[in-house]
């Protein structure tokens, strides 16, 4: 199922014109047109941390890459800062770009924390804007901005920009999507707990609050867990990680219920590179829901501690593995993008070629099922908002002539004419349930059709040629419970006049 994410077109706009209304002196959220004079002030906040490295990602990967460079320390202000000079790299820059990308704090051991003394425990923490400050405002990177990152990896993710190029309008859509995913959840929680958005992203120090520097104090201890846990698979990978706490940690602190335990999430990739003249290659590796204790432990399913090493990780985490070709749109297909994977996800293994005109259109994918047994031929569109219909062919007989196609070594080959064929047989599958009989020519005795439509509840047809046998099914948007089933003739009837 495709997931589908809507940000309110007003969101970008009402940030522009915003005054915030945070009542926070260094998160004002005035819309200045930024000064000529660069400064991009930025505390680190656990206590006001020294040695930290501290930049700017400017093309949204969530690691520095060269060229993008790293603050000064004012020790006298206790704030990083920067200077024009350190921008020499990036095409276009402007302190308005530098200020609407995230700021990054590495915290290395032997750094001093003004409330704890010396940091014997590295760790990372990041900023995201929530609005279109003036370059003057202060950035405040603090375990409470570190809780975003898992907000923002749809609107992130994917991104392959260079930094020469991260202040073009490639990076300034993602900043625009980011900045309204993040002031859309922070409405969400102020809404739901009544909390000033400027809870994530006032300085606590300074204001005495010793509660929430003691919840503060807890993250960072995660925090450095999850530093621990990136370590390792960087010596393993090679690539650089990524890991953010899970949405759920925002929930626990606002509702003010303890917590010893942190789940959080890890992302390997490599660096995009292209690999002929219609593909480019990446490789990603997900460790989900990995739970941590307080003592800097990870934990197995029934709570008991283990080391971090890779093979627990493989133990405890959820494990998606993908190898990813990308054609841009048209570049194989015309009017679509190609997307080709060969993917794992927790021991479940398939291949895939897919294309896709954008989020709102229709995906056609050709996947061999290997963990499973069949060849999938699947058609999926999403015509309005929240609704999606799709037609799916399960092929477990490998005598069928219909798509007669190894599909891992057609994903190794990326023959272009041989990837415009597989596109034309999947846009010729006779869609939807009213034209069940007709697709009926496309399976073999053993093989399955199957339909799907999601609107205010999930429909799920079932029909098995040769067998004869059918199914009908009403579950709960996001459930796996069935609201009611059919067999038989009545199943298609059912399903036939609610899949419409």
């Amino acid at each position: 199922m495709k997931m589908k994410s809507v940000l309110i077109s007003l969101i970008p706009i009402l940030i522009l014109i915003s005054c915030g209304g945070s009542g926070d002196s260094q998160e004002s959220s005035t819309s200045l047109q930024p000064s000529n004079s660069i400064s991009l002030p930025t505390a680190v906040i656990d206590g006001y941390v020294s040695g930290a490295n501290v930049y700017i990602d400017f093309n949204w990967n969530l690691v520095q890459d060269e060229g993008e460079p790293s603050a000064t320390e004012n020790t006298s202000q206790q704030l990083y800062e920067f200077s024009e000079t350190d921008f020499s790299e990036i095409n276009n820059f402007s302190a308005f770009c530098g200020m609407n990308r995230p700021r990054i704090a590495e915290v290395p051991i032997g750094a001093v924390d003004s409330e704890n003394g010396t940091v014997t425990e590295a760790y990372t923490m990041t900023y995201f804007p929530r609005s279109y400050n003036s370059n003057s405002e202060r950035a405040n990177v603090t375990p409470f901005s570190s809780l975003f990152t898992v907000f923002v990896q749809d609107a992130i993710q994917g991104a392959n920009i260079t930094v020469p190029e991260a202040c073009g309008s490639e990076a300034d859509d993602i900043a625009v999507n980011v900045l309204g995913k993040v002031e859309s959840v922070l409405n969400d929680l102020e809404y739901q707990y009544g909390i000033n958005p400027s809870y994530f992203y006032e300085d606590y120090i300074a204001s005495g609050n010793a509660e929430k520097q003691e919840i503060g104090e807890k993250i960072v201890v995660f925090l450095g867990t999850m530093h621990e846990v990136e370590k390792v698979a960087e010596e393993i990978y090679g690539s650089p990680v990524v890991s953010y706490p899970s949405e759920e940690l925002i929930n626990t602190i606002l509702a003010g219920n303890e917590f010893n335990t942190l789940t959080f999430h890890i992302v390997i990739k490599t660096t995009r590179e292209i690999v002929d003249s219609y593909f480019s290659y990446e490789k990603r590796l997900r460790y989900n829901n990995i739970v941590a204790n307080d003592e800097g432990q990870i934990l197995d399913s029934n709570g008991n501690p283990m080391a971090i090493t890779q093979e627990n990780l493989e133990t405890v985490a959820d494990v998606h593995s993908s190898e990813d070709y990308e054609s841009g749109i048209g570049n194989v297909v015309n009017g679509y993008f190609v997307h080709i994977s060969t993917e794992i996800n927790n021991g479940v293994e398939r291949t895939f070629i897919l294309f896709s005109k954008d989020e709102w259109g229709c995906d056609l994918t050709l996947s061999k099922e290997t963990t499973y047994g069949y060849l999938s031929a699947r058609h999926g569109c999403y015509p309005p908002l929240n609704t999606m219909d799709q037609t799916e062919l399960r092929l477990y007989d490998e005598t069928n002539p219909y798509f007669d196609y190894d599909v891992s070594l057609e994903a190794s080959r990326r023959d272009v004419a041989t990837i415009n064929d597989i596109f034309e047989e999947l846009d010729a599958i006779p869609l939807g349930i009213a034209n069940r009989d007709n697709a009926l020519a496309y399976v073999l005795d053993g093989d399955q059709l199957f339909y799907e439509v999601e609107k205010d509840v999930n429909w799920f047809y079932y029909y098995t040629k040769g067998s004869g046998e059918e199914l009908c099914q009403k579950i709960p948007l996001g459930g796996t419970s069935v609201i009611q089933s059919w067999t038989g003739s009545t199943a298609y009837e059912q399903c036939y006049a609610n899949m419409q």
